[in-house]
């Protein structure tokens, strides 16, 4: 019988998400304004959640299709963008 220790997971509090790495680039797949909330699509595939209070400028109006750069968090179930600044 083997007596190997098997790898526990946890799962990272929301409050303390690290970021997965650094700056990524993507386009906005859809935003709303009035809710706060839509979905960038990465320029490496997959979708994140994008949350009004994650984006730099809070002046800035998103819109679909544009192109932006963000920093991927773990959030409590999927991808966040966070940092998210507008690219000309």
């Amino acid at each position: 019988m083997s007596t190997a220790t098997l790898p526990v997971l946890t799962k990272t509090p929301f409050s303390q998400s690290r970021t997965m790495s650094n700056r990524q680039y993507g386009t906005v797949k859809w935003y709303n304004d009035q809710q706060g909330f839509g979905f960038i699509t990465s320029d490496f595939g997959g979708e994140l959640i994008l949350r009004h209070q994650s984006i730099a400028d809070a002046d800035s109006s998103l819109k679909e299709g544009m192109k932006v750069s963000y920093e991927a968090i773990q959030g409590p179930i999927l991808l966040m963008a966070d940092h998210v600044q507008l690219e000309e």
